[in-house]
């Protein structure tokens, strides 16, 4: 050991310069060291603010989605809404024309026409009953001296059921029992009401029968064809 620090002591005697140059080197080296790290941290600031900003742009983003997704389903809603009333106001129209018809007819009489007549149909469907439909018959007497007429109604609904010929009454499909098939008018009445289909029942036809109350009364029938208007 004391070979050795004699060694140095003499490398120091012969080369005073060298301990000034390995603490240089060494200071060097430090300052290297301390500028690499301080490049790294200011990096790293820089990529954690990138992150963070990529966070609030994807938030931004989702928020949008998620509000142009409302926006979407609103305009949908109003959109359904708008062609539901505009439907509607169709069907109201079509109504109104056929009433303004009968009227027409009605005021203008006729010879060739007497007694109890089925002159107009409605049947729709409903948005808040399974298969379920609205129907609406309306019934006027011709005649050059009109009384009461009085007659009692025989509604059945014919179809196809599970591939066979199948019959229902209409008591037996209304949704509500309180609607009347008797007549009592002088000039037009109206029967309508709500009625629910079976399932896997297809419908074809009403046969409609009129037990008139009246001594000369004939008997009395209409087909009228299922078609609904939407």
């Amino acid at each position: 050991m004391a070979e050795i620090l004699q060694l140095l002591r003499q490398a120091q005697a012969r080369l005073p310069w060298l301990m000034p140059l390995l603490a240089i080197i060494l200071l060097i080296g430090l300052m290297a060291v301390w500028r690499l790290h301080r490049e790294a941290s200011s990096e790293l600031a820089l990529a954690h603010g990138e992150i963070t900003a990529l966070h609030e742009r994807q938030k931004t983003l989702i928020n949008r989605l998620a509000e142009s997704d409302a926006d979407s389903q609103v305009y949908r809603t109003a959109q359904l809404a708008l062609r539901r009333t505009v439907d509607e106001q169709a069907q109201t129209i079509t109504a109104v024309n056929r009433q303004l018809d009968f009227y027409r007819l009605l005021m203008e009489g006729s010879d060739s026409r007497n007694g109890l007549d089925l002159t107009g149909s409605l049947i729709y469907p409903l948005d808040d009953v399974k298969n379920g439909y609205h129907f609406r018959f309306t019934f006027v007497q011709y005649a050059k001296r009109r009384q009461v007429l009085r007659a009692t109604l025989s509604v059945v609904l014919q179809g196809v059921q599970a591939g066979m010929p199948k019959r229902y009454p209409l008591d037996q499909l209304l949704v509500s029992s309180e609607n009347s098939t008797k007549l009592r008018f002088k000039y037009f009445q109206s029967i309508e009401g709500q009625l629910r289909l079976p399932d896997a029942f297809e419908p074809q036809q009403f046969v409609i029968d009129a037990q008139i109350k009246s001594k000369n009364a004939k008997p009395w029938q209409r087909i009228v064809e299922w078609q609904t208007e939407e």
